[in-house]
């Protein structure tokens, strides 16, 4: 039997080592250079991420502001650690992403030795990014350098890594911008093309996709390719302008689609797969047009009935027409803002919310919780 006291005590410590996700290293004045201390908290930092085997290590080099080259001191702090680590342990280094900042992010002001002393660092910190996400890195790192072939090879990489579905998200990262006016932007985009060799219809599956998510690329921002790593990943963003392009490229893309629809009968789910089928209804959606909800309407039943399209999409498209003609909402898909003109929203005009709930039943919708119209 375990001693009471003596078993607490150890879990104790287990969960203390368990707890480091993060370390900082301390350098001296123009040194890159670990030391038996800093190799020794290094050491304990990854006996305690053992478990976290999958885990990508983010490692940060930074200086104080009195060393010549900070840039490159910064990288070469960063580079010792990943070293120390990839050679000591055998981890892949494609477990490591590591950047130099030089002095941008103190800690503590450079006027004194101290303050310096806490400057010359570098930090490494478990993440949530996947392999994937950092070869898509490495893949940016290049086009930063103008480095377009490795650049495509980095990428091609990626796509062999990745799910089919999340393929097509590669042709709209307006990071890649370098690599369209390249040689090798057709090349990737025929091998994400490839990946839709098994609908019925391949090239709708592929339009519409490319459709999809240039329709949601400004209601979806995020960073899902890349990840996002504080300090690293900040971008300058301005609402206005950004909700002002947005309304040009939703018009954009209705006329794309009704070029489309003029030649093509609207997308079946099982010609061109579910998210393919749900971009021709969010485009229209978006597009705001109450004559283009009335022609689409019956034909989105019809196919619904089917099983060919889905009922949210019909229920939406039927609220956003009356929406329109500022009459109450058969399904309860709008939402408003308050009379105050606050930040609160609101479900826009239903009829009766019992009845309500009862359509958003019959079409396999969840209920909506009772919400007084202002």
């Amino acid at each position: 039997p375990t001693p009471y006291c003596e078993y607490y005590e150890k879990e104790e410590k287990k969960r203390a080592l368990e707890s480091i996700t993060s370390q900082d290293i301390r350098f001296e004045t123009n040194s890159s250079t670990l030391d038996a201390k800093d190799k020794l908290a290094l050491d304990s930092m990854y006996t305690a991420n053992l478990e976290r085997k999958k885990k990508i290590f983010i490692i940060i080099g930074y200086t104080d502001s009195e060393t010549a080259d900070n840039v490159t001191l910064s990288k070469a702090r960063a580079d010792s650690v990943k070293s120390y680590l990839s050679h000591t342990y055998k981890v892949n280094e494609l477990n490591f992403i590591t950047y130099g900042l030089s002095s941008s992010h103190p800690v503590a002001g450079n006027s004194t030795n101290s303050g310096r002393q806490q400057n010359r660092r570098a930090t490494i910190w478990t993440s949530d990014l996947d392999i994937s996400q950092v070869v898509f890195r490495k893949g940016l790192a290049y086009l930063k350098v103008d480095s377009t072939k490795q650049a495509f090879l980095e990428f091609v990489r990626w796509l062999r890594i990745i799910p089919p579905a999340q393929k097509i998200e590669i042709l709209i990262d307006p990071r890649l911008e370098k690599l369209k006016h390249s040689s090798f932007w057709k090349l990737l985009v025929e091998k994400v093309k490839a990946s839709y060799s098994n609908y019925f219809d391949a090239n709708g599956a592929f339009y519409l996709d490319s459709l999809f998510f240039e329709d949601q690329m400004y209601r979806r921002f995020g960073h899902s390719l890349a990840g996002y790593i504080e300090e690293i990943d900040t971008i300058p963003f301005d609402r206005f302008e950004m909700e002002i392009d947005a309304l040009r490229r939703d018009s954009l893309n209705f006329l794309s689609l009704q070029k489309y629809l003029d030649h093509m009968d609207y997308p079946e789910i099982s010609k061109v797969g579910r998210r393919q089928a749900r971009a021709a209804g969010y485009v229209i959606l978006h597009n705001g047009d109450s004559l283009v909800y009335q022609k689409y309407i019956p034909i989105l039943k019809a196919l619904c009935m089917e099983g060919e399209a889905e009922w949210d999409i019909f229920a939406h498209m039927t609220d956003k027409l009356h929406w329109e003609k500022h009459e109450p909402q058969e399904y309860g898909t709008q939402y408003t803002t308050g009379l105050d003109g606050g930040n609160d929203v609101i479900l826009y005009l239903v009829d009766d919310l019992e009845k309500v709930n009862l359509r958003r039943k019959k079409i396999g919708m969840g209920p909506i919780a009772p919400i007084i119209n202002e």
